[in-house]
């Protein structure tokens, strides 16, 4: 694609609002503004408009737009014979309403099996209407914006805006971490694959890479999330913050006449369960690293879910229970399947799931929470992963991966191992497990595919959720990275 076709994709760009990256879109936009005099429309909830809003003043944004709320009190509405035809013809045009749940907490937090006890926004069952309304009304919505206002890419898109899009030959784009080190990169679709790491792999040089990657460091943004949770294991986290749910709680209510999204009795318990579980996960009542000396396993760590990179960006497979029973049932009666679990989920699991991966497999050793990944992995025959960061750490390390997702952007390598059937897993841990194993082939490609990842990317160092601001310079190539992945 020459400079005049890719052109056409950065005239008129819509992005969906995303709180972590308001500032990245806010640079941004009046980057591609000034240097492209690119048209940019910003879609948000309505309490986020006055944002950008007090940030327009130099004309930033073509247009600000509220999008349909799921919590509209519209969406209880009863429906007519003639409404319920008109979503066949978009269900056939696009998917079934229920599978756009998928990335949403509440609409579809039935499909997040094991996180039970996240909180709910509702004490009864969602009704069909509210979400036959909720996603007709956006799928309407989101046809009449791409008609109306030409539309070439669109940024941040979830599944439902990127499903339609796609219908329209918008072309989607989303920032975000690379999941290595301090680098982040533009996802070339909704699933957050990256098609510009394999297309850089494959142009370097074997002899231009090194024997090996020592991965040592864990991605900047997972690091303040680990210690914003560590906080809530703490005694004084725990009553702190029930005084001051009470606090908002009444004040919504009572001064502002408006209900908090989750019920108060709810995020007590979750409170209160982040308290006990993440102690729990760390405790001595779970095994530590030594325990691990001269046993032969395969780590599989658990993922936080309902979560959009879980159920959204893997909707062919995300059942981590399916997931376990499917590894453990094919592992040598010598080999152990060693399971983490991922503190920000510690709060939604149920007290029976910690039960039974401590009592009920034989082949299970459940594992501290706050032993870093990376060493286990190090010491692991291969890791099992739906699409976790542990999948890539292993790949760099020339470790073999056993992927249950067919969109992790490292798949292409081959000691990557994506399940297709039940029957692959048997036949990919006899692999692993063979002596004949090309270990030095998958350490060698596992350092290219770290400098496949930096070409890819943009180093960012002090770029997190909670500092989403960008220097100019890295602006720039921000943007070079992201004609790169046009085609």
């Amino acid at each position: 694609m020459n400079k005049k076709q890719k052109s056409k994709y950065i005239k008129t760009i819509g992005i969906v609002d995303n709180v972590h990256s308001r500032n990245f879109f806010i640079n941004f936009s009046r980057f591609m503004k000034k240097n492209f005099k690119s048209k940019i429309h910003i879609y948000c909830n309505e309490n986020a408009n006055f944002f950008y809003e007090d940030r327009n003043s130099e004309n930033l944004f073509e247009s600000i737009n509220s999008l349909p709320s799921w919590l509209d009190p519209l969406n209880s509405n009863q429906r007519t014979k003639k409404q319920d035809l008109s979503l066949n013809l978009l269900e056939e045009k696009y998917m079934p309403i229920v599978w756009f749940t998928l990335d949403h907490r509440q609409f579809g937090r039935g499909f997040a099996s094991n996180a039970v006890n996240f909180p709910r926004k509702y004490n009864y069952k969602i009704p069909m209407n509210e979400l036959r309304n909720n996603y007709q009304t956006q799928i309407v919505f989101w046809e009449k914006e791409f008609e109306n206002k030409n539309i070439k890419m669109l940024i941040s898109a979830n599944l439902l805006e990127a499903t339609v899009a796609r219908k329209f030959g918008i072309i989607t784009r989303t920032f975000l971490s690379a999941r290595f080190e301090s680098y982040y990169t533009w996802y070339t679709d909704e699933f957050w694959n990256n098609f510009l790491v394999e297309k850089n792999f494959k142009k370097l040089k074997n002899s231009s890479s090194k024997k090996y990657f020592d991965v040592k460091k864990m991605p900047s943004w997972h690091k303040k999330l680990l210690i914003d949770k560590m906080e809530m294991s703490k005694f004084s986290y725990l009553v702190k913050h029930i005084f001051i749910k009470i606090f908002y709680h009444f004040y919504w209510r009572v001064y502002k006449s408006k209900p908090r999204n989750y019920s108060l009795i709810d995020e007590i318990k979750y409170l209160f369960r982040c308290y006990r579980n993440i102690n729990h996960i760390m405790s001595n009542k779970l095994n530590d690293l030594s325990y691990l000396k001269n046993k032969n396993f395969i780590y599989l760590p658990l993922q936080v879910e309902p979560e959009r990179n879980l159920q959204g960006n893997s909707p062919d497979f995300f059942n981590q229970t399916e997931l376990l029973l499917k590894i453990t049932k094919y592992i040598p009666h010598d080999v152990y399947l060693v399971v983490k679990e991922h503190w920000i989920s510690a709060p939604v699991r149920s007290d029976d799931f910690y039960k039974s991966l401590s009592l009920d497999f034989p082949n299970v050793i459940f594992i501290k929470a706050n032993i870093p990944g990376i060493e286990i992995i190090k010491k692991s025959l291969g890791v099992a992963t739906i699409n976790g960061t542990s999948g890539l750490e292993a790949a760099l390390m020339g470790k073999p991966v056993i992927s249950f997702s067919k969109h992790n952007y490292y798949n292409f390598l081959d000691h990557v191992h994506v399940v297709k059937s039940d029957k692959d897993i048997h036949t990919f841990l006899k692999k692993i497990l063979n002596k004949s194993f090309d270990n030095i082939k998958a350490k060698k490609d596992g350092a290219k595919l770290a400098k496949a990842i930096e070409l890819s990317s943009v180093k960012l160092p002090d770029f997190s959720y909670s500092n989403s601001n960008i220097k100019e310079n890295d602006l720039k190539l921000c943007f070079t990275r992201l004609l790169n992945t046009l085609r």
